[in-house]
């Protein structure tokens, strides 16, 4: 994440439509640095309060960075406005009712976070159709926009299935929850390694 930050941050100008990735590692870091230190400054209910607000931000920026780049990569216009339409519902649906009930998305979290994945293999895999047929591409290892889609489709198809099933498991079981954060953390991973690779990518060519 910090890799990733430092080059979204000083290749800002560069990156153009790509310069908003820099939001993810930011808000990854702020989590993991909060969870790491707050806890020993904070009582436990403030500490939860506000970690329930940063998560839930968290997920809505992740969303609006990722289908910002759909958005300025998606061709088929048809396509494009329908996908576009069940984001804007969606996002809007959690955001009025994290208004409503203030942390409505961490509550339920893994229902976001399914249908975030629906939406994002959705793009992705309209994406992947419009790329093998684009003349203008020589070599998809070099493709920016070619790794960053195949990074989300491999980070939301690996993980769909565990924010899935979590949906109907009331009291997760120790193996299950140890599982989850274990193929979570190693998504993550993987996607960060072929999104700094996109990013140096797209600074080769400066286009």
């Amino acid at each position: 994440m910090i890799i990733t930050l430092s080059i979204g941050l000083k290749y800002f100008k560069t990156l153009k439509e790509l310069n908003l990735f820099f939001l993810v590692p930011l808000m990854g870091i702020i989590q993991y640095s909060y969870t790491s230190i707050a806890k020993f400054y904070l009582n436990e209910k403030t500490f939860e309060e506000v970690l329930q607000i940063i998560i839930s931000t968290y997920v809505v920026v992740e969303f609006i960075v990722f289908i910002y780049f759909f958005q300025r990569h998606t061709r088929n216009p048809l396509i494009k406005n329908i996908l576009t339409l069940i984001s804007i519902i969606f996002l809007t649906y959690f955001i009025l009712n994290e208004i409503i009930e203030p942390n409505y998305i961490s509550k339920f979290y893994y229902l976001f976070c399914a249908i975030e994945s629906l939406i994002i293999i959705s793009f992705t895999l309209n994406l992947f159709v419009q790329l093998i047929f684009d003349d203008e591409i020589k070599d998809f290892k070099t493709s920016p926009v070619f790794l960053i889609n195949t990074s989300l489709l491999f980070f939301f198809t690996y993980t769909f299935p565990f924010y899935f099933f979590d949906l109907f498991l009331k009291n997760e079981p120790s193996e299950f929850f140890i599982l989850n954060k274990t193929i979570n953390g190693i998504a993550y991973f993987i996607f960060y390694l072929i999104l700094i690779k996109s990013l140096r990518c797209k600074i080769k060519l400066g286009t």
